[in-house]
C-alpha cells in the first residue's frame, strides 16, 4: 500500500508470465485490512479522519501483437464496437488506432455512482521493443459512504463493471483465443 497526500494506492500484478494472476477477490481482504490499519494509524496519532471522496479501480491489459492481433491498425479484431470499415476506399488500414470510451456506472437502484473509462492505444515495450495494444479499464466514482465498507462497496461494483465491460467490449474471436467462456 502506498499512502500519498491525496490518495491511497494498492497495486497488484502478475509477477511472472508463469505465476497465477492475483485476482481482486483474493486481494480484497488485504486491501480492507490496509484501510483499517491506516484509519487506526490516523486515530492513534490524532491526525484526523480518513475522508475519501473518490475511489478508483484500474485494470491494465497489454494485448501483444501476434496474440490474435498482428498489426496496430486492426483494432476490429480486439474491440467489438470498432468495425475497421470506411465509407469508401480512399483510406487504407490506419497505422495505429487509439480509442477512448466512457460509460456511466449505475448501482442496483439505477442511480449513477461513477464512470467506466475504457481506452485502447498502441504501446511499445521499453524492455524489448515489441508492440502491443494497451487495453485499460478504469472504474472511478464516489464511495457509498465514508466507511471502509462504503469504499469496498464501490470497488466491488467497479470490479464487476470492469470484468463485465471487458467481456462486452472485446470480440468473440478474442474470447475464443483466450479460452474465455461466458
Amino acid at each position: 500500500m502506498q499512502v500519498q497526500r491525496d490518495r491511497i494506492v494498492h497495486n497488484w500484478r502478475r509477477l511472472t508470465p508463469e505465476s497465477p494472476y492475483p485476482h481482486y477477490e483474493a486481494l480484497r481482504p488485504s486491501f480492507s485490512e490496509d484501510l483499517t490499519d491506516f484509519q487506526a494509524f490516523l486515530d492513534e496519532f490524532g491526525i484526523g479522519k480518513f475522508n475519501p471522496y473518490q475511489c478508483e479501480l484500474t485494470y491494465i491489459n497489454p494485448i501483444p501483437l501476434g496474440r490474435g492481433i498482428d498489426r496496430l491498425g486492426e483494432l476490429e479484431r480486439l474491440l467489438a464496437p470498432w468495425s475497421g470499415s470506411f465509407t469508401d476506399d480512399f483510406l487504407s488500414e490506419p497505422e495505429s488506432v487509439a480509442v477512448v470510451l466512457r460509460f456511466p456506472i449505475t448501482d442496483s437502484s439505477g442511480g449513477m455512482v461513477g464512470r467506466l473509462h475504457i481506452s485502447a492505444q498502441p504501446v511499445q515495450s521499453q524492455e524489448d521493443g515489441t508492440y502491443a495494444i494497451l487495453l485499460q479499464l478504469v472504474a472511478r466514482g464516489r464511495p457509498y459512504d465514508q466507511s471502509i465498507e462504503g469504499i469496498l462497496r464501490f470497488l466491488d461494483l467497479g470490479h464487476e463493471w470492469i470484468v463485465r465491460g471487458f467481456v462486452s467490449i472485446t470480440t468473440d474471436e478474442m474470447h475464443r483465443m483466450w479460452g474465455r467462456t461466458r
